[in-house]
């Protein structure tokens, strides 16, 4: 929705967005921001990028090896000399890929207004640890009653020791590895795994 790239640009930054959902294009133009309609593994700009940031979780959206190594190549084509790829991704317990099927029960996450009426929101999830996959499944409740809505979201999510050979399958360099977005060393109780890697060839 351009939560991100808004911010940027505010300070002066040239930022131009990607997304191939219209509503969260729509949403970012309405911030102001530059946007694109392309799929992130197959955009062609004719230009290149001093940083290009995949934040919030996306690279988790593509489900398979093939469509992350695609999407990073497609990234690194468009990179300036010394240029920097930085994504994002929820920390997983690497201890528990190889554990069974997990399934957790709903529980309340957030209160959010839309056009003045309140939603409760809650989730529940799947975790598969042989494809490294999570569903995440939402459901928003009106308050004072009303049909709910419930909606789930697919991710596959990455382990750190997979890092730098997927990286390198794409042509990019790990640079760092963070635990979170202050900058921290990622480690075993890290929440967050925040990625930067570099051009290389």
């Amino acid at each position: 929705s351009g939560r991100i790239g808004a911010s940027l640009a505010a300070d002066g930054t040239d930022v131009i967005g990607l997304d191939r959902n219209f509503d969260a294009l729509r949403l970012a133009s309405s911030r102001g921001l530059r946007c694109v309609a392309a799929d992130m593994r197959h955009f062609r700009l004719r230009r290149r990028f001093q940083r290009i940031i995949i934040p919030f979780c996306g690279l988790y959206c593509l489900l398979i090896d093939d469509d992350v190594v695609a999407c990073l190549i497609n990234a690194r084509r468009h990179l300036a000399a010394g240029g920097q790829v930085i994504f994002d991704g929820y920390a997983v317990n690497e201890s528990a890929l190889a554990a069974t099927t997990q399934r957790t029960s709903p529980e309340k996450v957030a209160e959010v207004q839309v056009a003045g009426h309140w939603w409760d929101v809650s989730e529940s999830t799947v975790v598969w640890p042989d494809s490294q996959r999570i569903d995440a499944t939402y459901v928003h409740v009106p308050r004072g009653g009303g049909r709910p809505i419930k909606a789930t979201i697919r991710q596959r999510f990455l382990s750190s020791f997979e890092l730098p050979d997927l990286l390198a399958t794409a042509g990019l360099m790990l640079v760092a590895l963070h635990g979170n977005f202050d900058g921290d060393a990622y480690g075993p109780m890290s929440e967050h795994l925040v990625v930067r890697a570099e051009r290389w060839r």
